[in-house]
Formats: C-alpha cells, structure tokens, sequence
C-alpha cells in the first residue's frame, strides 16, 4: 500500500477495530452459589458450591428459556464450576475443591425480566476424584459428578457419587439438603478485559507501522 494512501485510510482502520474490541468485550456473568449439607453415606461432608456463566448481553434480551445452541444468541460458556468440601463441624475450613468446569456442559439459561437470570442447566460430563477423607465410602475415596438441574423456577445442583471400582455412579446428595442456588447476573467485572487488551495490541501495531510507513 502507497504511504499516503495508508494515512488517508489508517483512521478507519483503528475505527473498525476499536468497534470489534468493544463488541468482543461486552459480556455478562452468572454467578450461582449454593451451600447445603451432603448427607448419608458422608454424614460430616458439607458442599458449597459456585458455578458462573458467562453470556453475551443478547442473550438476557428476552425472559424466558434461552438454549445454549448460538441460535438466539453467540454461545455461552462455563467460566468456571467448582465445589468445596468442608468438615460441618469447621465450616470455616476447606478440606478440598473439586473443580467441575471441563467436566459440566450448559444447557439453557433462565431469563427473567430487567435482563436477569434466574437458573441454569448443566450437565455431567465427566467425574472429579475427592482424596479428603470426609468423602472416603467403606476406606475407598469416592469421586463426584455435578448437575444443575431447573425446575418449577429453581436451579438446584446435585452432586451424584461413586468409587473407581464400581462401573457407576450409585448415589448421589441427601434430597432432603436441596443445594438450591442464589443467583446474581452483573456485567464483566474484569477492569481491563482480554478485547480490550487485544485492542491495545492494535492500536500498537497499526502505530508500528505507520512509523516504519514514514521513514520509508
């Protein structure tokens, strides 16, 4: 491209890819929170429990149910899902975190009006191994698999249990501990986020070769 030519076009340049770094940085996050008792056969093992998802602000437009095919909306994605386990007795204390944020996959989100949710679904797929031995069934460490299942308005999280040695998992939380999850829906929290920092690099490059454009 001739020098003069890159001058005359570079401002619309940085125009179009600031306005791709502002449509890739605007997200929202949805935090569900849950902190019951487990229950037989891990009598002193309490679970609380986070999962947070993160959703494009076009997919808390309309309430009701959004699936998570990128059809009414880009695709959300699991930030992160994570359990810990801690001893009821010291419950200010963490025996563990199991992390289930490659091992659940999300189904829909639960849209209620001003741009809220209110529930989401995720599905197992995979199983975390516990080494505590709040979590230990017959001497054998057990290994868990999380769900988030909604209904009748509520998004409840089941943590279904096993040990390696058995094909299957063969139980799963106390039901009558429900792990009901408290849900908050806010905008990225993040002060300087991934797009932006991506638009920075931009910035930098197209500022790069101008420079090199001029001595030339």
């Amino acid at each position: 491209m001739h020098p003069i030519q890159f001058r005359t076009h570079w401002p619309r340049i940085v125009a179009a890819w600031l306005l791709c770094a502002t449509g890739l940085a605007q997200a929202t996050y949805v935090v569900g929170t849950w902190d019951p008792v487990y229950g037989a056969p891990f009598a002193n093992l309490g679970w609380r429990g986070s999962a947070t998802v993160q959703a494009d602000p076009s997919c808390l437009v309309l309430p009701g149910i959004v699936p998570n095919n990128g059809i009414a909306c880009p695709l959300m994605t699991v930030i992160n899902a994570t359990v810990e386990f801690y001893d009821i007795s010291t419950p200010l204390i963490t025996a563990e975190t199991l992390d289930f944020t490659n091992a659940v996959n999300l189904n829909l989100l639960s849209v209620v009006a001003g741009n809220q949710s209110d529930g989401f679904v995720m599905t197992s797929s995979g199983v975390v191994p516990s080494s505590t031995p709040l979590a230990n069934y017959l001497g054998f460490p057990a290994q868990f698999a999380l769900e988030i299942q909604f209904s009748g308005g509520l998004s409840t999280a089941v943590l279904y249990w096993g040990v390696p040695q058995e094909a299957e998992l063969v139980g799963r939380n106390d039901p009558r501990y429900p792990a009901h999850l408290r849900f908050t829906t806010m905008p990225d929290p993040t002060p300087v986020s991934e797009p932006a920092s991506l638009a920075m690099v931009g910035m930098a490059l197209i500022g790069l070769a101008l420079t090199r454009r001029r001595r030339a």
